[in-house]
């Protein structure tokens, strides 16, 4: 990949404790090529620190939301709560999530999650921000809730996708993007892989979900944004095309989808 390349990480944590030497991870994003990072809240407390970490430097933007995994423990108002967040931070806040379902850890019980991901829903549109989507062994469930709530008018993304190509080509009929993260470097992740070569260019996004899912060759470490050149190399040599230009397509594909502005 030439060091002229600009990528954009779709999707990072970079409100967790892991990350005590912010700093140092953002000049290493930087010299990587790394231009553009969302910072992803899952609960009220880490989007307000995603804003926080964004408004203190360019090219960094910030979601609000809560995690399927975190909406047993959300506070009864958090929709005002996400709303004013968004709201009075415009100017850095480009969507709405994570949120959706996740059946496989059920971390919190399946009526908590799908009354959480149709308040999202319904906050994305009034806000007219797209949605950041998670969803794992729930795809069905997450759709039929998407096309109920007429919400890929407001479009959005299936974040660090592990589903079959096609479920993969339902999402971008749906309208979405599709992003993908290290796991299409892992060896058991031959499906991911496949669904990585059927997403249209023009509906496709890479992320590092850091600080989870460090590709290869840095499995075992700490995940941070400049390992996303990792997902780049791999997801070019899946699609027989140029690490300069995925960086390119999923840089331009971000751009249309968060409306970065500034």
């Amino acid at each position: 990949m030439s060091k002229s390349a600009s990528l954009t990480d779709s999707h990072c944590h970079l409100t967790a404790a892991q990350f005590d030497d912010l700093s140092d991870v953002l000049l290493r994003a930087r010299a990587a090529g790394v231009e553009a990072i969302n910072v992803i809240g899952y609960t009220l407390e880490h989007s307000l620190r995603a804003i926080n970490i964004a408004g203190r430097s360019d090219g960094l933007w910030a979601t609000v939301g809560i995690s399927p995994h975190d909406a047993k423990d959300a506070p009864a108002d958090y929709a005002s709560g996400l709303r004013e967040l968004a709201r009075s931070s415009r100017a850095k806040v480009v969507a709405v999530g994570e949120t959706g379902l996740d059946f496989y850890h059920l971390i919190s019980p399946k009526d908590v999650q799908i009354e959480a991901f149709r308040t999202h829903i319904e906050l994305a549109e009034e806000l007219n921000l797209p949605l950041v989507i998670h969803t794992r062994d729930a795809f069905e469930e997450t759709v039929n809730i998407l096309n109920e709530l007429d919400a890929p008018a407001v479009g959005g993304v299936f974040h660090c996708f592990t589903g079959a190509p096609d479920e993969a080509l339902r999402a971008v009929e749906l309208g979405f993007y599709v992003s993908f993260s290290g796991i299409i470097t892992f060896k058991n992740a031959s499906v991911v892989r496949a669904s990585a070569a059927v997403v249209p260019d023009s509906r496709l996004l890479v992320e590092t979900d850091a600080p989870y899912l460090a590709p290869a060759p840095k499995r075992g470490k700490r995940n941070e944004p400049a390992f996303l050149v990792h997902v780049v190399r791999e997801l070019a040599k899946i699609r027989g095309r140029q690490p300069d230009d995925i960086a390119a397509v999923t840089t331009e594909n971000a751009q249309n989808l968060f409306r970065y502005s500034g």
